[in-house]
């Protein structure tokens, strides 16, 4: 007869009286699911036999990455009976405060910017959490005295109260080298070509990376960091990582790449859209790691990742974030509310949803390549990469714009150039299609985006203007 006191672990059973503190601990032998995505969502699938996957860390009992590093963090202090102070964007003081109870913490505090969202300090509310909010950045530096990590350091100090320290504590990179890291090499093996992760505490890169180049020391090692005034949540910008004590930089073999919150938002809702339920930071790390392999390519080192498996973080779901995806992406990248009732669109009483922008048609590498052939092409090409980007690679006989500066280049042009047609291009989609339809409200009628960035238009092969010390290695134009 079963003994219901016992934790069944193997069918995924908690039972008895620790049966909920079993069931949040992290657990290595517990595998967090890998899935490779479709050739949908990887352009250099079928082109380069190159594999990219997802580890979500969404799929979490807590849903989020930082969920790990936050037990461990909670048992390397002497947490039992005392009140927890933690500086944290959103996830790490969230799962403190949802392990509390099982781990016998009094009460747990979150010193936050007065930047964070509305959706995460209702989140951290339902969670039980009580909030402090100070001046200062999203992303504070350990080094200000008056930033929210310095002011949870001391608040820690006082008597009945611990600050665990997701900045400089190890534990947090340790629980990555103790859970992620070997999961994913027993998962793949030496088929792991590649490992890219957003970087905030860098804890994640840190642990999982500095466990998987001991086993396979030729692995590649991508970082994404934020484009400056950027909103995208738990991740830094390049000068912000200066702040990090952790030893990021010597793992990592790839230039960072920065990615801005449109194309994060944009490349998490087209995963959303194939069935998995992932938010922005996991858009954030895939439009990283799929600008990493195009770099590789375009340099030439396509073929060391031929037949490997690039893995990416994804260290959220989408919930906590859905206004956001509208308020970013704008109402063009979703289905419109056909609404025949009576009354108004719930939720939509007062707003400009029927003013929302136009539609963007987008075009295929193909069609843009045909059309760069002919003597007089149809369409302009505008890039809205950021310059080292477009001086990195771009499409022949394409102009850089600043994403920023769309406004200022519509009103420069002349009444007669606001008849031609305009292909917007960026690295995936999301950043061309903002622009597109900015450019579009301003009075270019004739605009377009090129399906799948300038990711998909490597993929194919198609011509790319590179630096003078890279051989090209793709079909000319003729």
């Amino acid at each position: 007869m079963m003994n219901l006191n016992m934790t069944m672990q193997n069918n995924r059973a908690y039972l008895g009286a620790d049966g909920l503190k079993n069931y949040l601990k992290p657990k290595a032998d517990e595998y967090i699911p890998l899935v490779e995505l479709p050739s949908e969502l990887n352009p250099f699938l079928e082109s380069h036999d190159i594999h990219i996957s997802a580890k979500l860390m969404n799929t979490l009992p807590l849903g989020n990455v930082k969920s790990l590093p936050a037990y461990y963090l909670l048992n390397s202090v002497d947490a039992i009976s005392k009140n927890v102070v933690e500086s944290s964007s959103g996830n790490t003081v969230f799962s403190m405060g949802l392990f509390a109870k099982s781990l016998g913490i009094k009460s747990v505090k979150a010193v936050k910017s007065n930047t964070v969202t509305r959706g995460k300090l209702q989140l951290l509310r339902l969670a039980g959490i009580d909030v402090l909010l100070v001046d200062g950045p999203i992303c504070p530096d350990a080094h200000d005295p008056n930033s929210s990590i310095s002011i949870a350091r001391r608040l820690g100090n006082e008597s009945g109260n611990c600050n665990p320290g997701q900045y400089d504590n190890f534990a947090n990179p340790q629980a990555h080298r103790d859970v992620t890291g070997p999961q994913i090499f027993d998962q793949l093996g030496e088929n792991l070509g590649m490992f890219v992760a957003g970087l905030g505490t860098t804890g994640t890169l840190v642990g999982t990376a500095g466990y998987l180049k001991e086993v396979l020391p030729e692995l590649r090692v991508g970082g994404v960091v934020r484009v400056p005034n950027n909103q995208v949540p738990g991740v830094r910008t390049s000068n912000h990582l200066r702040e990090i004590d952790f030893n990021w930089k010597d793992i990592l073999t790839e230039d960072l790449v920065a990615i801005d919150e449109v194309d994060a938002y944009k490349s998490s809702l087209d995963m959303i859209r194939q069935g998995l339920l992932v938010g922005p930071s996991s858009g954030f790390a895939y439009a990283g790691a799929c600008t990493m392999i195009e770099n590789i390519i375009n340099s030439g080192n396509g073929d060391m990742l031929r037949g490997k498996h690039v893995v990416f973080v994804c260290p959220d779901s989408c919930f906590p974030y859905v206004e956001e995806y509208f308020e970013i992406l704008g109402e063009s990248s979703f289905p419109e509310i056909d609404n025949q009732s009576s009354g108004p669109i719930p939720g939509f009483e007062g707003n400009n949803y029927n003013n929302k922008p136009a539609r963007i048609d987008d075009i295929s590498p193909e069609e843009l390549y045909e059309d760069i052939k002919k003597t007089n092409p149809k369409f302009k090409i505008i890039d809205v990469r950021e310059p080292r980007e477009f001086v990195d690679h771009h499409i022949k006989g394409s102009k850089q714009v600043s994403y920023y500066n769309i406004e200022d280049w519509v009103t420069q042009l002349k009444d007669t150039e606001l008849t031609d047609s305009y292909v917007f291009v960026c690295s995936r989609t999301g950043r061309s299609l903002r622009a597109a339809s900015i450019a579009k409200k301003l009075g270019i009628e004739n605009v377009f985006v090129l399906a799948g960035g300038t990711a998909a238009w490597s993929a194919k092969g198609f011509d790319r203007v590179l630096p003078n010390s890279c051989l090209p290695n793709n079909k000319p134009i003729l």
